[in-house]
């Protein structure tokens, strides 16, 4: 279930405190798509680079993962 003040299609994310090696996101935080609540993870596009204009990947939480057991092969 979507945390309930984050509204359907927003999300925000925030700088990695926890960043240790330069593969680890600059930025993660969360995003709520359809319904379905979404981690972020965001890299600077280079080293200098305006941390204005992301390159972003979302996952799903661990609670929102889909269940492929539903899923055929065609």
């Amino acid at each position: 279930m979507p945390n309930q003040d984050q509204k359907d299609n927003q999300g925000a994310i925030w700088g990695n405190k926890k960043k240790k090696k330069d593969t680890h996101p600059d930025f993660t935080g969360q995003a709520v798509i359809g319904g379905v609540e979404y981690w972020v993870s965001a890299w600077k596009r280079s080293p200098d680079g305006n941390p204005a204009a992301p390159s972003l990947k979302f996952s799903f939480t661990k609670k929102e993962e889909p269940d492929h057991e539903d899923d055929i092969g065609i």
